[in-house]
């Protein structure tokens, strides 16, 4: 049996990102009477033709353009609710600078002009940013009008300013690792302010089994506490996925929710801790078969508000949204998107997902190639300019296989199928019912490449400790992880020219042009996992900056078989570290 060694040979040529300068001034709106102090969590975004309106308790207060619908607005109120932090063409990583809004008047100024990945107002009415470097960032303390000198440099990627200490004098700062093949793990660092050290408070460490994600800087009991998403293992449904809420020194104060078969996404707590209302997902079981996994996860997947003591809970969300994301909202809880604004979620009148998404997509099949169908901001060209073949990871795989791991193995045969293999290599699947899958066999079995050059014989571990050759052996580490660049090697091995945008392009336009030559791209990104990385295929787009997407985990990558794919995905959803055209 051949497997791939134990030391890794980590992806080479980590994506940089490159801030697109917006040159045109947002918009003021309509003047409206002077506002006293509003709770922070009043604050919406909504999409309203090519520019977005800024709402502070349903009041639209101004309104800024974005140079391409894909991407979005990032704002947050001050504590007083007098200001508030507006961060334009954000693309799921960083936008175009950092503006402040004067709540009363409507008017804002531009306060930095650089790639801001996000800005949190603070005591005495203090301005915290933080500045994307590639592979670090720099942090800055000034005010509404003027962003300040640099206090600090956090290294790695995707660095965000969290919040303030609750004295002042420090902050907390989200950042994942450099590598791109490690690109979700996420750690919670504190900024000294007086001498601009940094340090740990919950490192995740991928050797020691900890992964943490969904920070928040929640006041519980009136104490500053910090909540996140715990599991044990790098990707969705490998180990033990759990709710924390810890001190600001990084001490666990409480754990809720421990479990191996459910993921995670998200975690809200209330002011008295008595109550926790998160987001989570049903893990498939592949030995239970497809019907029982699903009703699984049709009676788990979801939100819920769950009292903590008793254990009981109550469902706000029936499923997984593509779009919407927990918000705190005083009084109750909500769920928001930047391009739709927020809705507060009545316990007594729960709420299907479907129902949330479906304002802003369309239904689209395979056989389309551009259609118009009705989507949530105009009418709606779909470009499907390549036809593509749709791969399970779980359900179009041979029976013995655990496909839980497989997403890059996958999407790579996905990006293949029926071009550079142009031959199909089938396998007779028993579940969701007995059907054959024409290019299954390529992801869990030898054979030698188009160009008769490699034989594909290197071996990988599944959940369930079996071992597999094909695409997965090659793509996937005998750690159980998919690794950039292997799926490289594995592409160019298959006679395929993959390639990455280079550093300052527009990356949702790099996208769509790669698609108008008729590649597909393979885009690794969050999809709403949190900690969890994941990896689909990009197969085409429409005109409202959605992508459709031909995800191997199933719709929003939620585990259950979806025949309606190509799937509707925002770049926000994806939020890609990683993309490769092939």
């Amino acid at each position: 049996m051949f497997s791939r060694p134990t030391s890794r040979i980590l992806a080479a040529g980590a994506l940089a990102t490159a801030a697109m300068l917006t040159q045109s001034l947002p918009a003021t709106a309509a003047p409206s009477p002077a506002t006293s102090a509003v709770s922070p969590d009043t604050l919406s975004t909504r999409l309203v033709g090519k520019q977005y309106e800024v709402l502070v308790d349903g009041v639209v207060k101004a309104r800024f353009p974005v140079t391409d619908l894909a991407y979005t607005v990032e704002a947050a109120l001050s504590p007083d609710g007098a200001r508030a932090t507006v961060i334009p063409d954000f693309d799921s990583h960083h936008g175009s600078g950092l503006w402040v809004l004067d709540v009363a008047t409507g008017s804002s100024r531009r306060v930095l002009s650089a790639p801001v990945t996000s800005a949190v107002f603070g005591p005495g009415e203090r301005l915290a940013s933080a500045e994307d470097r590639t592979g670090s960032a720099v942090i800055r303390v000034g005010t509404a009008t003027d962003a300040g000198q640099a206090v600090a440099t956090v290294p790695g990627r995707d660095v965000r300013v969290l919040g303030w200490a609750a004295d002042g004098t420090s902050l907390f700062v989200t950042s994942r690792p450099e590598q791109a093949d490690l690109f979700y793990a996420e750690s919670l660092m504190r900024v000294d302010l007086a001498d601009g050290k940094v340090s740990p408070v919950l490192k995740s460490d991928l050797s020691a089994h900890k992964i943490y994600s969904a920070f928040r800087l929640p006041q519980v009991n009136g104490e500053q506490r910090v909540s996140y998403v715990a599991t044990d293992a790098k990707d969705v449904c490998m180990g033990t996925s759990e709710l924390g809420l810890a001190s600001t020194t990084g001490e666990q104060v409480r754990r809720f929710g421990t479990d191996r078969a459910v993921h995670y996404r998200d975690g809200l707590w209330s002011e008295d801790g008595t109550t926790v209302t998160y987001e989570v997902q049903s893990c498939p079981d592949r030995k239970a078969g497809k019907q029982a996994s699903e009703s699984r996860a049709s009676s788990v997947n979801g939100v819920w508000t769950a009292d903590v003591a008793r254990g009981t809970r109550t469902r706000l969300v029936d499923g997984i949204s593509a779009a919407y994301q927990l918000k705190a909202q005083r009084g109750g809880v909500a769920v928001g998107t930047p391009r739709d604004g927020m809705r507060v979620i009545d316990p007594s009148a729960p709420v299907s997902a479907a129902t949330l998404d479906t304002p802003a997509t369309g239904k689209v099949t395979l056989a389309d190639k551009s259609r118009t169908v009705t989507g949530g901001v105009s009418t709606n060209a779909v470009h499907l300019p390549t036809p593509s073949v749709y791969i399970h990871q779980l359900w179009d795989t041979e029976d013995a296989f655990d496909g839980n791991w497989a997403c890059a193995p996958t999407s790579a045969v996905m990006a293949l199928a029926g071009y550079q293999l142009k031959n199909q290599f089938p396998v007779t699947v028993s579940s969701p019912y007995k059907h054959v899958s024409p290019y299954g066999g390529y992801i869990t079995r030898e054979y030698t490449s188009p160009d008769g050059k490699t034989r594909f014989t290197y071996k990988a571990p599944d959940r369930n400790g079996n071992w597999w050759a094909g695409a997965y052996g090659w793509v996937v580490g005998d750690d159980g992880y998919g690794y950039l660049s292997y799926l490289l090697s594995f592409l160019k091995a298959n006679s395929a020219s993959p390639h990455q945008p280079a550093a300052g392009v527009d990356q949702a336009a790099w996208v769509r042009s790669e698609i108008n030559k008729g590649y597909f791209v393979i885009a690794g990104g969050t999809y709403g996992l949190g900690g969890s990385g994941h990896y689909a295929v990009i197969v085409g787009y429409d005109d409202n900056g959605n992508f459709l997407v031909n995800d191997p985990y199933g719709k929003y990558a939620s585990g259950n078989y979806d025949p309606d794919h190509p799937f509707t995905y925002s770049w926000n959803f994806i939020s890609p570290s990683v993309l490769v055209a092939t």
